[in-house]
Parts: C-alpha cells; sequence; structure tokens
C-alpha cells in the first residue's frame, strides 16, 4: 500500500471451534470507494446539425471513461468518443466511469442540450444556360438538395417565366435572371441564393412564305399577298420579275 493514501478495510477475524485460546488468524480486504458522480464538463450550450465535439468526462481517475447518448438519431456517440450532430432535437448525455483497484463503477446523470437547423450551402443553379433564344426553355437543376424542397424565382416573368413543374420559358428578349431557394427542413433553415443570369437572344423565325398565291393569275388582275408568320416583325414581299408582277 503506498504511503500517505487512505484505504478502507472490512476485517474478520475466526476462532474455529476446536481449537482453544484465541486464534492467530484473521484477513483484511480492501473496500472500494464510490467516486464522484461522473460529468461531462464541457457540455456546449447548444449545437447545430452536422457539427460535433468531444466530451471531457470527470473524475478523470476512476477508471475507463465513456458516454452515452439517449438518443442516437440526435446525438450519435463514436468510437473515438467524439458526438456528432446527426439530428435535431434535445442532445441527452450521460457520462459514466468504468472503476478500477480503488473506485466502484459510476454513472452519472442526464446533461442535455439542443441541437438547431443548420444553415445550408448557398441554393444555386448548377445548370444555367449560357444564352438562350426565344421560344426555347429548360429544366433548372438547383443545389442543395438535402435542404428541402427546392424553386426557382424569376426577375423578369416578361423574359423568363417560371412554369408549374418547374421548368423555364424563354418568352421575352433581354437579360434572364433566375435565383434559387430551398425550403428548409428538420435539419436545415430555408435559404435562398443569388441572382444568376444569362442572355435570351431574338429566334430565327420559320422562312417568311406568301400563304395564298395564286394557282392560275390572269393579266391584268392582282392579289393581296399574305405572309406567314404574322409574329416575326412587319412583312414586305418582292418581286424578282417586275416586268411580270409589281
Amino acid at each position: 500500500l503506498d504511503a500517505g493514501t487512505p484505504y478502507y478495510f472490512k476485517v474478520e477475524a475466526f476462532n474455529p471451534p476446536a481449537s482453544s485460546g484465541l486464534s492467530t488468524e484473521a484477513s483484511a480486504t480492501p473496500t472500494l470507494a464510490d467516486p464522484a458522480t461522473p460529468s461531462i464538463t464541457n457540455m456546449p450550450t447548444s449545437g447545430t446539425f452536422g457539427g460535433s465535439f468531444t466530451p471531457v468526462v470527470s473524475p478523470a481517475d476512476a477508471g475507463d471513461v465513456t458516454v452515452t447518448s439517449a438518443d442516437d438519431s440526435i446525438c450519435a456517440v463514436q468510437a473515438d468518443g467524439s458526438v456528432d450532430f446527426v439530428g435535431t432535437g434535445q442532445c441527452a448525455l450521460t457520462a459514466h466511469t468504468a472503476g478500477n483497484d480503488d473506485y466502484n463503477p459510476a454513472d452519472g446523470v442526464e446533461q442535455d442540450f439542443q441541437i438547431d437547423p443548420a444553415d445550408p450551402a448557398t441554393p444555386s443553379i448548377t445548370n444555367p444556360p449560357v444564352s438562350g433564344v426565344f421560344g426555347g426553355s429548360f429544366a433548372p437543376v438547383v443545389s442543395p438538395t438535402d435542404a428541402g424542397d427546392v424553386t426557382v424565382t424569376s426577375g423578369d416573368d416578361s423574359v423568363c417565366a417560371v412554369q408549374a413543374d418547374g421548368s423555364v420559358d424563354f418568352v421575352g428578349v433581354g437579360q434572364c435572371a433566375l435565383t434559387a431557394h430551398t425550403a428548409g427542413n428538420a435539419d436545415y433553415n430555408p435559404a435562398d441564393g443569388v441572382a444568376q443570369d444569362f442572355g435570351i437572344n431574338p429566334a430565327d423565325p420559320p422562312t417568311p412564305s406568301i400563304t395564298n398565291m395564286p394557282t392560275s393569275p390572269v393579266v391584268g388582275g392582282s392579289f393581296t399577298p399574305s405572309v406567314s408568320p404574322a409574329d416575326a416583325g412587319a412583312a414586305s414581299v418582292t418581286s424578282s420579275s417586275t416586268p411580270v408582277c409589281t
């Protein structure tokens, strides 16, 4: 036994029935002490989803220390003793000491703190066109995908119109400015991206044609040509044989 260290003993004396006089045999068994109640000394006041910390348990001289979680879907204790914040809600942890030659095993009491949703990465459209042409469209792909429902809004619906299915139609000519959004969920807060823009250029129309060409005109007659398409600007007709048609 070490000098200066307190020890506790249980003393038992035994005198065999057949003997007479005083017994010369006795035994002494050390009695282990109960340590201070184990506790985590560096508990966070709160945490955010995706974070972690490494608990420090006191006392440190009462055997191996461990920590257990009341709900592994919120706080998961890893093999190295660290605690990962894998969900949101109340994280309840309990410290334990395994005991040793001097101390009995002991369990602490639950210590808890709140795990809050995290801010996701800034939402963005990962496939914006370099440019577009009037009458075209595309289906935006928004990242991240694990932070709730994704949506896209347009800075000018007369140039880019977002449809109910999430696709974007190029309904005008000019600068198309789109912004991605995530709605948030149990693990992540809602978030808005920044405007991403590209130019919408005029499209090439179908080849103009006269839709009411006479089948058998007569000399001295006339007609008024109808030109298609009608939505590609002012229509005009020129003659390549002015001595015949003017």
